[in-house]
Parts: structure tokens; sequence; C-alpha cells
């Protein structure tokens, strides 16, 4: 028997006291002969030998106490003497192989990377089995692959298994992969599985043997932290035993339970915007980054650098270049660091799609014969007065059910009360290929069809307010920096009536630009369902409402707003490596198909099917397994975007190893040892590192003290307590 707190079996030397106690109360009187009580002599002798028999016993329960107390504060075990400490049984071995993407890390001191070190340990562990043994082998990436069934003892297969095994492009999570691999060690090669009624596996023929999972890993904080996090890894097949060997090649006198950030830098995102005429882009860095600012970032479009590398200002992980936006299109871009000892990280594909023309829509919703009285007359004026070389054509509110929208310019809605659905249905796929609209209202909106069926607003109307010149309402900006109202005064400018909306009104991703000095929005901005923008004047953009197309102001601010409505946009959709990319598009999409073409010019055909829930046609391409920008071909209306650039999980690229006393905490009592040794004798030798499965014995000694002090309680007060004795008859004497 052993103690984990052995220091408290100091306590033992209590059990004097009781001792020295009893001895010191014992009788200390000297006997004398008395005549006349010598008959009383025998009586008063076996009175005394039951009291001191009392004693005893209530002193014997008083010691047995203390003694308990003092063993159970000691914390007594045993260990197990399972099938995994006994090293003349045979052995079962589950391999776990972690083939993720920073096991690619290569000191610029080694010859060899990780993955080549822990392929090298692991075909050396399977030589040193010996005929009786079995193996298995999972890989651990981010989904756990099981290459093995069954443990097998064709050591053979399991060594050709390990040599094809390849460097993945993915992170790590170790919780799956461990939980196949104890389900896989507590089985045997002449296991059979029989599938019960609900699914359930039953096995049989199980062999006693030890039983031993080796994780082969860089002892990633990021992969480690689905299983610590799991206890039902800490129950599962308690009998196994866990043996996690690091790899890496930290820095000699490192102690094994110090976490450390191995030496890397990576691209951590790339973020564009379009600012006038130009695009700036923002390429974030990750991980250890020199002070010096000896880091240099290289930014590339279309394959073609972008001017000169730049540096990382001491202090920043932030570099942004400025660009001449190029044609309207899809255009992939790429930003590089110099190489480190993770290549895979040091890059990042994006795409840069820029979409619009220079095309320019007008639907005027209150034509009139009289030409100022005409919704459009001084929008058009404005726009003629600009200077600026648009091609612009005027559709009639009915001509939007049959005539088509096939460019990806802009579209004005002003003063038009009510559409039919054929011609919402265009507006939709107009903004889906990446047009965009501007509405203004008019006293003849009607709020309540707007609100039902122009689902690309980006805020619902309220009812109106005003309706004469009596009371107006000035324009109060609230986004300073927009295009549309950067620099412009619009202090002067009155409105007379419109429809109230504000932010509790507003869709998401929807954005206020102008209020008017009593609170309601005036200006809005938003994007339906991720493709082009809605701008929503919620007054008239005649005089009718307003004295704003009299101000000087109006020409810039038609003129910005044109540009806005026509510049090309832009945008590039991204996805994590392994992960599904979901393009959405309408309904009537359904059994549609869309090509996916990979960066090895790979082709994908991808079916889409019905979403019922949101009613619409979605089609799924994935998990991608590819670095880089895939071409999308298909109809215009999916939400594809022509392209996608496919980034790595970069969560795994900080590098940080997890404590070794972490992982033997996140398992309990299973028998665990972490080390950078994959010797067959490390797990049974070892003293310090693992931890092995205990049988502890205080709580029942805990029990019995209980108990104890239970039975000495009743046994001191019914062995104390005085005899009641009866009092002696009297005699009474007559008067």
């Amino acid at each position: 028997m052993l103690f984990a707190a052995p220091l408290m079996l100091a306590g033992l030397a209590a059990l004097a006291l009781p001792i020295i106690v009893h001895l010191l109360d014992r009788s200390r009187t000297a006997p004398v002969d008395w005549p006349t009580l010598r008959f009383l002599a025998a009586v008063s002798r076996q009175a005394t030998q039951r009291r001191r028999v009392k004693q005893l016993i209530v002193l014997t329960m008083r010691l047995l106490l203390l003694g308990l107390i003092a063993l159970a504060m000691a914390m007594p075990y045993a260990r197990g003497e399972g099938a995994a400490d006994d090293p003349g049984l045979p052995l079962t071995l589950v391999i776990v192989l972690d083939h993720s993407y920073s096991m690619g890390y290569r000191d610029r001191s080694a010859t060899r990377s990780h993955f080549d070190r822990a392929r090298s340990i692991a075909l050396d562990r399977v030589n040193e089995l010996s005929m009786t043994d079995e193996v298995g082998l999972v890989l651990a990436g981010d989904r756990a692959q099981v290459l093995t069934e069954l443990p097998t003892r064709d050591h053979a297969q399991v060594a050709r298994l390990i040599e094809t095994v390849e460097l993945s492009q993915r992170s790590t999570h170790y919780g799956e992969a461990l939980s196949a691999a104890l389900s896989l060690a507590a089985l045997d090669a002449s296991s059979t599985r029989t599938e019960g009624e609900e699914g359930i596996t039953t096995v049989t023929e199980r062999r006693r043997a030890r039983r031993q999972v080796m994780v082969l890993g860089d002892l990633q904080a990021a992969g480690w932290k689905s299983a610590l996090n799991d206890e039902r890894l800490a129950q599962a097949e308690p009998e196994v035993a866990l043996h996690v060997v690091d790899v890496t090649s930290r820095r000699p006198g490192d102690p094994e339970d110090l976490a450390t950030h191995l030496p890397n830098r990576f691209v951590r995102r790339i973020r564009a915007e379009k600012r006038g005429a130009r695009i700036r882009v923002h390429v974030d860095i990750g991980g250890q980054v020199d002070a010096t600012g000896s880091t240099r970032v290289t930014l590339y479009i279309d394959n073609q650098t972008v001017g000169s590398p730049r540096a990382l200002d001491p202090g920043r992980r932030r570099v942004s270049f400025d660009i001449d936006a190029p044609a309207p299109g899809v255009h992939q871009g790429r930003a590089e660091i110099e190489a480190d000892a993770l290549p895979i990280d040091d890059r990042m594909d994006f795409v840069l799609r820029l979409v619009g023309d220079q095309r320019l829509t007008i639907v005027d919703g209150d034509p009139s014969d009289v030409p100022h009285l005409s919704e459009t007359y001084y929008l058009d004026a404005a726009l003629r007065s600009s200077g600026q070389t648009r091609a612009i054509e005027h559709y009639r509110v009915a001509d939007l059910s049959n005539r088509p929208l096939d460019h990806r310019g802009g579209l004005m809605l002003c003063h038009v009360s009510r559409l039919e659905g054929s011609a919402l249905t265009r507006i939709e796929n107009f903004l889906r290929r990446g047009g965009s609209v501007f509405v203004s209202l008019g006293a003849r909106v009607d709020p309540e069809h707007l609100n039902r069926d122009w689902r690309f607003l980006p805020a619902t109307l309220g009812p109106p307010t005003g309706g004469g010149a009596a009371r107006a309402w000035s324009l109060v900006v609230e986004e300073a920096d927009h295009p549309l109202v950067r620099g412009l005064d619009l202090s002067a400018t009155r409105f007379f009536s419109f429809f109230t909306t504000g932010p509790q009104r507003l869709r998401p991703d929807a954005q206020i630009i102008a209020s008017y000095s009593n609170g309601p929005a005036a200006l809005i901005e938003g994007s339906f369902e991720s493709g082009g923008r809605v701008v929503l004047l919620t007054g008239s953009i005649d005089a009718e409402g307003s004295n704003l197309p009299l101000r000087r102001v109006f020409v810039p601010f038609v003129d910005r707003l044109a540009d806005h409505l026509t510049t090309p946009r832009l945008d590039g959709r991204h996805a994590v490596l392994g992960q599904p990319v979901r393009f959405e598009g309408p309904a009537a999409l359904a059994s549609q198909s869309l090509v996916v073409t990979d960066p090895q010019d790979a082709s994908h055909k991808v079916e889409a099917v019905v979403d019922r829930a949101a009613d619409r046609a979605v089609a799924t391409f994935g998990p991608v397994a590819s670095l880089g920008v895939h071409r999308v071909e298909g109809d215009a209306l999916f939400d594809h975007g022509s392209a996608f650039a496919a980034q790595l999980d970069t969560r795994e690229s900080n590098l940080e190893t997890v404590q070794p006393d972490r992982i033997r905490d996140g398992f309990g009592d299973r028998r665990v040892l972490v080390s950078r040794s994959a010797s067959a004798s490390s797990l049974t030798d070892d003293k310090s590192g693992a931890q092995t499965r205990r049988r502890a014995y205080w709580p029942l000694l805990l029990l019995l003290g209980l108990l104890a002090f239970v039975a000495e309680t009743i046994a001191a007060n019914l062995m104390t307590r005085r005899r009641t004795v009866a009092p002696p008859p009297t005699t009474q004497y007559l008067g």
C-alpha cells in the first residue's frame, strides 16, 4: 500500500493521548481494612473489574477513530495490477499519426520536418513489435481517418500504410482521433463485431494484453483543446494507456512542462476596400513578428507584382497597398511573406471581383406632359449638367415587366408606387447579378405594398409625416465619410414630407447615411442577398417634397449618386479549407448545375436542390480540398461570384504547444505519459511522467471512521451511565 500524503501519518502519534489520559485517570487510593466492611470486599472487586473492561472498550474505539482519521488523511492507495503493467503480455498498439499542416514545420538547422520525424518514429516502433503484438493506425487531422479496421499482426502492411501517408493542408482536432484510437485499442485482430437491433456493436473474443495508444504530434494547443474538454475520453476504455510523443525539436533546455511558441510568421487575413478609382488591400500578419520591421510583404494581382514589397512598421502587424482598380471582372490576388520554417502559411490567395458598368436606367413613377412637373425633371437636368458621359435610358413602370435589365449598372426608381410580381423578380435578379438600385419615395407610394413585396429595400417604412411647406426638417449627416455625402453641405436642405423609419426598422447590414432633424432616417444603404447595393431616400427627389433640387448641392449629390450606382464595386468570396461552400439562387434554379474548377484544373459538377425552409435553390460544393482560387461557372442568378479563394485555417499557425501536465490531468486516472521518446519500454518504465491507475482506500477509511465515531459515542454514553439504586427501606416509629 502506498500513500499520497505520507506526512499525514505523523497524526498516528495522537494515539498516545487517550492512553496517557486513561493512565492518569486511574485511582491512586491506598486500601485500608475496615472490619465491618470486610463482607463487601468481594462485591467491590467485581464492580471494579467490570468498570475497567468498559473503559478499555471505549479507549479502543477512540484509538480506532483517531487511527482511521490519520490514515485517511494520508490518502492510501494501491497501484492497479491491470494488463497494462505486465510487460510479459502481448501488446495491442494503436498509432495516432498527426498529419496536419503544422507538422510540416522544419527548423533551419533540421534536415527533416516534424512530420518526417513522426513517420520515422512510427516505422521504428512498428519494427520493434514482436510476432504476437498487434498494431492499428489512425490519422489525426480535421477529421479522424481509421486506416486499419482492427488491430493486425501484419506489421508490414501497417508500415506500408505509414509510408504512404502524406502531409495534409488542414488543421488538427485530436478529440475524434483519440476516441477512434481508444475504441480500436480495445479490440483484437480476432475480434468479431455484431450489430444489435439498435446498431450497438458487440465485441467478442477479447484477449488479455497490454493496450496502448501512442500519439505522434507537435502538441498543438489548438488541436488538443477538443480532446481535453471531452470528459467522455477520460472515461472511455480506462485500461488503455496513452503515450504522447512530442516530435518537435524544441530548444535545448526547455523544460517538459513549459508551453512555448515555435518561431513562425504567417499571413492571417486579407481585406480589400474600394476608395474611389483605387483599391486599398490590407494584409494582416500573425505569429512572432520581428520588431525591427524585417518582415516584408509582396502583393500580386493576376500573377503580376504590384509595386515593391512593403515592410511591416515596428510594432504593427498590417501592411496596406493602394493600387489602381483593375477592369471590371474577376481578378486573382495573392500576398506573400518570406519563407520560414512553415512555408504553407506564408502566402494567402484572394479574389477581387469588380462588378458594375456605366449604364443607368431611370424609371419615372409620376410622369407628366408638363416637363418640369415630371418626377425626374430635376434629376435629368442634374445628370446632364454634371459633365459625365453615361449611357442613360428611361423606362416607364410598365417597361420593367417586359424589357430586360441585362446590365450591371444602376437602376433609379423615382416615386414608383407599385410594381407587378414579374417586375420585382427582374429587379431582384438584377441585384443578384451585381446591379445597384436607388429608390426615392413620394406622396402616392403605398408603404404596405413596399413593406410586403419589395424585399430588397434596406428598411421597412412607417407612416408618412408632413405634407406642406408650413413645416420643414433639415438633413443631419450620420456617416460623414460615406462617398454620397463626403464633403457636401446639406444643412440648407429642407424636406416637407417623408416616410418615417429608423434603426429599429433596418434590415441586416443596412446603415443610415443621413437623418432628418426630427430623428427619422432620410438616406439608407443596404445590400440584397450579398449582391448589389440598394440606396433608399425616404423623401422625394423632385421639388414637390423638398427644396433639395433647388439647392446648389443637388448637382454634385446626383453626380455622386450616379457614380455610386454605376462605378464597379469590389467584392470577393473566400472559403476555409476543409469546409463546404454554399451557393444560393431563386428556387426556380433547382436541378440546375454549377461547375467548380479547382486550382489543379479538375472540374466538379454540383447540382442545386430546393431548400424548402428558405424557398431557395442551394448548391453545395465541398468540403474544399485545395488551397487557391476556384473558378465557378453557372447561372448568374446564383451568388457564386464566378470565383472564390480557398484559404488556410490559420488557428494552428500560432504553434503554441500545450503543457504536458495539462494532457495528463485531462485524462483522469488513465495511465498517461508525455515524452520525447517513443521506445518500447518508455511507458512501462516511467516513474515520474506516467500517471498510473490507482485504487484509493481513503474514502473507505473515512466511512469506517464515521462508524467508529458513532459506536464510540454510544458506548461512552451506555457504559459510563450510573446505575439507579433503590432507596433503602425506612422504619417508622409509632408515636
